[in-house]
């Protein structure tokens, strides 16, 4: 044995259980507040399959993993997941993480230290969280969501309540079509994060 062969063998098992989906033939949901441009591109070509994306996206599921099993362990929270789809179009669907034990919406989400740090000060969920979840309530009939933000680093949490808020949902839903009519058309939307190329 040696430290080369270790090394490998990690990457190549955190690539094969990471849950990164190397294409998908929807549009998630989890996109919705990502530039338009990237989030059709990714629907075309798939997402980028670097060792980084593969890591990041193992770690997510872990921390979703380890946090619902404490909440369901403290009788707080049911894993089940919900398949939520569009009713206008099945190609705009997303997946749940859970559901707390009074039936509202639960999404766990793990993220950096300056992140955690925002949400600390501002108790409210990140925007990229909020469009998602909003989505989520207006085609899953929730009327709220709980979030509960994990720091990667600290393993500290917090916990911020995102109400439905309809004329919100109907603004991400709109962006949803559009994108959606750029897919049926085969192009790419106008870039608005300034960085794609």
């Amino acid at each position: 044995m040696n430290a080369s062969l270790l090394q490998v063998g990690l990457i190549q098992q955190i690539e094969r259980k990471s849950g990164l989906d190397q294409h998908r033939d929807y549009l998630g949901i989890s996109k919705i507040a990502e530039c338009p441009r990237a989030a059709v591109r990714e629907y075309f070509h798939g997402p980028s399959l670097t060792e980084q994306a593969y890591r990041m996206c193992f770690a997510g599921y872990e921390h979703e993993r380890s946090i619902i099993e404490l909440l369901a362990q403290a009788r707080l929270a049911k894993p089940i997941t919900v398949e939520v789809v569009a009713p206008f179009d099945e190609r705009l669907r997303g997946h749940t993480d859970a559901l707390t034990m009074d039936d509202d919406l639960l999404e766990i989400k793990s993220v950096s230290v300056t992140k955690f740090q925002q949400v600390v000060r501002s108790t409210k969920a990140l925007q990229k969280h909020f469009a998602q979840v909003q989505l989520y309530m207006r085609y899953g009939d929730w009327r709220q969501t709980f979030i509960v933000y994990r720091c990667r680093e600290t393993y500290e949490h917090i916990v911020v309540r995102a109400p439905y808020v309809p004329i919100q949902a109907e603004r991400y839903e709109q962006k949803a079509m559009m994108m959606l009519r750029y897919i049926d058309r085969n192009e790419l939307p106008t870039c608005e994060c300034g960085r794609c190329k």
